[in-house]
Parts: C-alpha cells; sequence; structure tokens
C-alpha cells in the first residue's frame, strides 16, 4: 500500500476569495518509487485542488528536479526544511539527496554522486532521529568511500568500522 505524506505547507494566504494555503505531498509507491504532489487547500470553500505531479521518482536527481518545478510551493521552502521531513521516512534518500544538492553544478563531483549511489543508497547503518546529526554522521560515511576510493582506486567493499559502527558495503 503506498504511504503518503505531508513534506511542506506554505503559510496562510488570504485575498478575495478566502483564506488558502498550499501543501506539497510526497508518496512511496508500492514500486519503491516516489511521487510528488502539491495541493491547494482553500479554505473558505472547504475545496482542495490537487495538481498534476511528478511519479518515478527514484534519484535524488529527479526529486530535486520534480520539486523545484512546483514552483507553487519551491520557492517557500529551502532543500534542508524539505529534506528534514523526508527523513522521518526515507533518510538514506534524504541525506542522499542533500548531498547531491552539495554536488549540483560541479560535474567532477557528479560523476563521483553517480558512481557511489548504487552503494550508498541500500547501505543498513543507525542513523539518530534528529536529521542534522544524521546528516553530519552520513557525510562523514561519503567523505570515507571519497577518501577510500582515492587511495585504492575502487569503491570500499564488506564490513567496514566507521565512528564505532560496522557498515557492510555491497553493491546491488
Amino acid at each position: 500500500m503506498a504511504n503518503k505524506f505531508m513534506l511542506v505547507r506554505t503559510p496562510d494566504k488570504v485575498g478575495m476569495g478566502g483564506a488558502s494555503c498550499t501543501e506539497l505531498f510526497c508518496t512511496i509507491l508500492k514500486n519503491g518509487t516516489l511521487s510528488l504532489r502539491t495541493c491547494r487547500d482553500q479554505y473558505g470553500d472547504g475545496g482542495r485542488c490537487w495538481v498534476k505531479g511528478k511519479r518515478g521518482i527514484q534519484t535524488p536527481e529527479q526529486f530535486v528536479e520534480a520539486l523545484e518545478h512546483m514552483e507553487d510551493i519551491s520557492q517557500h521552502f529551502t532543500h534542508d526544511e524539505v529534506l528534514e521531513v523526508l527523513y522521518s521516512k526515507l533518510p538514506i534518500f534524504s541525506l542522499l539527496t542533500g548531498i547531491y544538492i552539495r554536488h549540483e553544478g560541479n560535474p567532477l563531483r557528479m560523476d563521483f554522486f553517480n558512481l557511489v549511489f548504487p552503494l550508498i543508497k541500500n547501505l543498513s547503518i543507525k542513523l539518530p532521529n534528529d536529521y542534522w546529526k544524521g546528516k553530519l554522521l552520513f557525510d562523514v560515511v561519503f567523505n570515507y568511500v571519497e577518501v577510500w576510493f582515492g587511495e585504492h582506486k575502487k569503491l570500499p567493499s564488506g564490513k567496514h568500522k566507521i565512528l564505532g559502527q560496522t557498515i557492510n558495503f555491497t553493491s546491488v
């Protein structure tokens, strides 16, 4: 069954037609992909207007692209505000999306990100409940992979001890 949750909501806007807000929903679909969709909630009329969204999101690049095309809501929030909420449902995807955003625009960094994405997206790692602490820990893991690759000219495989955790790197 699909799992739908609200990522963010704009502040209330009051106009001639009454008060309204725009909400951004994320759905984790049965096939494991994501969809993003906005909804305009017009309180006075009691009506909700759903806008066609983006489905089939599998990568951070697709997520960011879909988010940025939702102009009615994207200008109201930072990426971190959206990723902080997403973290509670999809922590690794949220953190990888944050890394993607930081590397966007740097072709060399993006090539490396695309190389390691399949390795890191399915990591089994104990992350803290707090997004900001999880982000710090995940940045250490990502940096570990970068350093390992630089020294060994290949991606890590097998079990590695990072900050007291044993992390098993297995290619899928």
